[in-house]
């Protein structure tokens, strides 16, 4: 009797990938909750979070649906080369050798890509296919070429590739731009600081040529900025030193954090640090 072919059989690397994207996607949420649950025992979470990925491939490959909801989603299934359901056990194995695929730089699960019945290296250990999900065991042995790509592989390619790569890049630009507000508000202090140098020089400068002499040892300067709570001119120690309010810079700074500028005997010459300030919020002249 004549096979009937229903259509191209073999699932494409693209369309693979994008059904692994998807199954990621589905276990994001429960790995997180697994990696809070297990959060002071960080071997008990790896092996949790290994445990359900590979539950989850190998129960549902071995099922009757044969196939993960990703693989479902796009239309396809895991078969063995006489088009049948595999094994749990075989499913297990296929597990295993996936991570062996991968592994090898990925190689493995590239060579999807080139074999003629799209297989990669995990498939050929455990000599399994994947293929559309509607596809008959006659049709599967037959065997007739590659499933097309079609707009919905590509929406789930950048959909879901999208999702995280928009999360790494929020994790790269949330705290950089966090940063650099801070250092823009530091910014501020460093220089409402070092305008009040020449008046403090002459004081200094009084002040170490008779200490006696009005004015005492030290006073306070009013602030003009919001992120100051109080500047100080401090004359025996030939400073000025600028407090500032973590809570309304946003950052997490030591106990009194503050720029102090010091100016060298020769009553001319400043120098800028910072303390309890971490030196990536401080020009790279005030830093230690």
């Amino acid at each position: 009797m004549e096979t009937t072919i229903a259509g191209p059989v073999y699932a494409g690397f693209w369309r693979r990938a994008a059904a692994y994207l998807v199954d990621s996607i589905v276990l994001l949420i429960p790995n997180v909750i697994l990696a809070m649950a297990l959060q002071s025992r960080e071997p008990a979470s790896t092996l949790a979070q290994f445990a359900m990925w590979w539950l989850y491939k190998s129960l549902m490959e071995s099922g009757p649906r044969q196939a993960t909801l990703g693989k479902m989603a796009l239309g396809i299934k895991v078969a063995d080369a006489n088009g049948g359901r595999i094994s749990f056990g075989r499913a297990t194995g296929r597990f295993f050798a996936f991570l062996l695929s991968t592994l090898l730089l990925c190689i493995g699960l590239l060579m999807a890509a080139f074999t003629r019945k799209k297989r990669g290296l995990h498939d050929l250990i455990a000599g399994t296919l994947v293929v559309r999900g509607t596809a008959q065991p006659a049709e599967i042995v037959e065997g007739s070429g590659t499933m097309p790509l079609t707009a919905g592989v590509w929406a789930a390619i950048v959909f879901f590739m999208f999702i995280p790569l928009t999360g790494i890049l929020a994790a790269i630009a949330i705290p950089a731009y966090s940063d650099y507000l801070i250092r823009a508000k530091m910014m501020e202090a460093v220089h409402e600081g070092s305008e009040l140098r020449s008046d403090a020089a002459r004081e200094i400068a009084a002040y170490k040529a008779d200490p006696a002499a009005g004015g005492g040892a030290s006073h306070d300067v009013t602030p003009k900025s919001q992120y100051i709570t109080r500047i100080v001119i401090d004359k025996p120690a030939r400073a000025i030193d600028v407090t500032v309010d973590g809570h309304k810079m946003g950052a997490s700074l030591g106990p009194a954090p503050r720029i102090r500028w010091i100016v060298a005997e020769d009553g001319a010459t400043w120098s800028c640090q910072g303390a309890g300030v971490p030196d990536k919020y401080l020009p790279t002249y005030c830093r230690h």
